[in-house]
Parts: structure tokens; C-alpha cells; sequence
């Protein structure tokens, strides 16, 4: 809308993005050397899809710093700025000031959270989601939102095409092990954690929005807005490491973000999928392109 190309627009908000984690992490500079990449590796590949998601996001990521300073103004002017970015994240965010302003125990116990997890992933059906149809339609008619309605089916439910992206359950309760191991291991270091309540609990619903995602774009999307938590907990859980005997789950943890690291770096097949969003206009071949992304998945 204001003329600006591609390359700009997704310089701008890569900037943007690199300079929130830089904002959000400074504080913490004995740990910084494990958030930051921690960080890019999870966030970066998304970043680079969800431009306007992620430029939201990280204008919320400066008003979480904010927030730790308690410098509330601040804080709640970027997380209305936020809206005007993308209205769906400043949505999205907003618990996460709740919690910080009013949540100062445990949600859940990591055993509780776990289990519910687990009985999750096993049972949980999105189709249910279908009963909040009625309420999208009121933005039918809208031009910014209308496009969300029209694909509310196969997002949200999975009577629609999800199910063909949808992992075992077997499959998606081992993607899962990472984050119950952070868990149960961050519990462990409450003490020596800043902002200790915030993050366990963000991380929590983290955690259990992820469990019914499995083949739905729009449930992995909401529980990337959360990812924050679980990127800070990891941190502490490494810096910490040396308190924990059992080297084995800390292997796992680290050949998590090794392979997350390997899958953004590695380059496609086929040359068609390695050109620039901005040369999308001159490929006469868009539907081939698809074709192959969607096989390379």
C-alpha cells in the first residue's frame, strides 16, 4: 500500500525483526551467545513467510522488553501499534501483558502439563472449531478479512484438507518431547530465572496449543506467537546445564534446533523454489512452483 517493493518491504522487516530479539535479549548478556541464535533458527524460517505477522510480532517483542522495565506506557503503545500492523497478533498478545500484570504462580505443574499435552495430541479433534464458523462470517464481507473466512475450513477443521498435513500420533508426540524436556527441566531452575511465573506460563499454552495443531496452519500460527516463551526457557535450560546429570535429554534438545537449523539452511531441489518472492511476477510457472513446494514439504 505505500509503494514500496519487495526487497524493501522484507529488508524492513527483517530489520525489524533482528532488532526486537537484539531489544528483547540485551538485558541478558551472559546468555544472549544462546538466545540469539536460538532465536533466529526457530523464528527466522516463519519470519521470511509471515512478513506482516512477524513484523507485529516483533513491535509486541519490544513492548514485552518494555514491559520487563516496567515502563508501561511504552509497553502498551507498542502493543497497540501492534494491531494496526496485523489486528490478529496485538489480539494474540494480549494475554501475555495479563499474565505478566496479574499471574504470579504456576498455571500448572509440569506433570499436569504434560499429561494434558499428551491426551491432547492423542485425542483432541479440531473439528469442533467448526462451531465458531458463525461468528467468522461477520467478517465476510470485509476486504482485509474476507480471505481468512473463505479458508476458515480448511484451517481450522479438520474436515477439511488439514487432515492430509496432519502427522501421526506417534509422530507429532515425539516433535513434542522437546518441549515437555524444557519444561520439566526449567521448573527445575525457577530460581535462577528472571521473570520466572511469565515465561512458565506463556510457555505453558504454548505447549498446549501445539498439541492440537497437527494439520492446521492456523493453530501452528497462533502457537508461534507464544514460541518466545519456550525460545527463553530453552536458553535458561542450556545456560544451566551443568546442573543436570542426565546428558542425554540436553542431546536431544540441542540436535532439535541442529536439524530446525539444517532444514532453513538446505537448499531445495529444484531451482524454480530458490528464486526471490520479488521475481514471482516473471515466473510463468507459479502453479509448477507450488506443485514442488508442496512435494518438498
Amino acid at each position: 500500500n505505500l509503494g514500496f517493493g519487495y526487497p524493501v518491504a522484507i529488508f524492513f522487516a527483517s530489520f525489524l525483526f533482528i532488532f526486537s530479539l537484539f531489544y528483547l535479549l540485551r538485558d541478558s548478556k551472559k546468555t544472549i551467545y544462546l538466545s540469539l541464535p536460538i532465536f533466529v533458527i526457530w523464528l527466522g524460517p516463519l519470519s521470511i513467510q509471515l512478513i506482516r505477522w512477524f513484523m507485529g510480532l516483533s513491535v509486541c517483542f519490544v513492548g514485552l522488553k518494555f514491559l520487563f522495565d516496567k515502563s508501561y506506557r511504552n509497553a502498551y503503545l507498542c502493543l497497540l501499534c501492534s494491531f494496526f500492523i496485523h489486528t490478529f497478533v496485538g489480539v494474540l498478545f494480549t494475554p501475555c501483558f495479563i499474565i505478566y500484570s496479574f499471574l504470579k504462580t504456576e498455571l500448572l505443574l509440569p506433570s499436569k502439563v504434560i499429561c494434558c499435552s499428551i491426551v491432547l495430541v492423542v485425542f483432541a479433534n479440531l473439528s469442533f472449531m467448526e462451531n465458531f464458523f458463525s461468528f467468522f462470517s461477520i467478517f465476510a464481507d470485509s476486504s482485509r478479512y474476507g480471505g481468512y473466512v473463505d479458508n476458515a475450513t480448511e484451517w481450522f477443521a479438520t474436515s477439511g484438507s488439514a487432515d492430509y498435513h496432519r502427522k501421526s500420533t506417534i509422530s507429532y508426540l515425539m516433535v513434542m518431547v522437546p518441549f515437555y524436556i524444557v519444561l520439566y527441566k526449567f521448573k527445575a531452575i525457577s530460581n535462577k530465572v528472571p521473570h520466572y511465573y511469565f515465561i512458565y506460563n506463556v510457555f505453558v499454552i504454548n505447549i498446549l496449543l501445539r498439541s492440537i495443531s497437527s494439520g492446521s496452519e492456523i493453530v501452528q500460527r497462533i502457537a508461534t506467537i507464544y514460541d518466545f516463551a519456550f525460545l527463553l526457557a530453552t536458553t535458561w535450560v542450556l545456560y544451566n546445564r551443568s546442573y543436570f546429570k542426565n546428558k542425554l535429554l540436553l542431546v536431544v534438545l540441542v540436535a532439535t534446533f541442529i536439524f530446525k537449523a539444517f532444514v532453513f539452511v538446505k537448499p531445495y531441489k529444484s531451482d524454480l523454489l530458490m528464486m526471490y518472492v520479488w521475481d514471482a511476477n516473471k515466473m510463468e510457472d507459479s502453479g509448477k512452483a507450488y506443485l514442488l513446494f508442496n512435494n518438498e514439504k
